[in-house]
């Protein structure tokens, strides 16, 4: 008894029931517990260490998520104060540009006049610019140009590009840095 189910005879008698009487019926309960227990497969004896093994693999992974969740986060603050600065810089140098612009048009055509404008309703990092230009000897006339702001090594600088025409750079914003802004 002790090999089958790990009980000793007093162990046994203590756990006896009256209301199984009937030896057949007993019988038929054991076989049907037992298959049962076959049913349910063969027994993992590492599951233990399975588990522990698993759960040491997804509390790094957890970690690993979180970090890059938080890092994420991190980056579109960044981004964001990034997106502000930008616009902020870009408005400022073009108020800089549009003071700057009729008076070079004078120079350059002596006399005239020359006004810059944002497009409206449009993204300020996207959006282009209308060159008003009168000189001396013409009408208004007013071209939409393509204004990309870009980043380069020596500085800052703007780039106009008219859809018919090649980028061309026109004003370094870095004097500083040798620019002819």
């Amino acid at each position: 008894m002790w090999q089958e189910y790990e009980l000793t005879l007093h162990a046994a008698m203590d756990l006896r029931d009256d209301t199984y009487d009937d030896l057949s019926t007993l019988k038929k309960m054991i076989a049907q517990i037992r298959d049962e227990i076959r049913k349910l497969g063969d027994v993992n004896v590492n599951a233990i260490e399975d588990y522990k093994e698993i759960s040491e693999r997804y509390q790094f992974l957890k970690t690993q998520h979180d970090d890059l969740i938080e890092a994420e986060k991190t980056l579109i603050g960044i981004i964001e104060e990034l997106d502000t600065g930008m616009r902020k810089q870009f408005m400022e140098k073009f108020a800089e540009i549009q003071k700057q612009f009729d008076t070079v048009f004078k120079e350059m055509f002596g006399g005239g006049k020359g006004t810059l404008e944002l497009v409206e309703d449009e993204d300020i990092l996207e959006c282009g610019i209308r060159i008003i230009a009168q000189p001396p000897w013409k009408e208004t006339a007013e071209y939409d140009a393509d204004v990309r702001w870009r980043k380069v090594p020596d500085g800052d600088f703007t780039v106009v590009r008219h859809p018919e025409l090649k980028a061309v750079p026109v004003l370094s914003a870095r004097r500083d840095r040798g620019g002819t802004g």
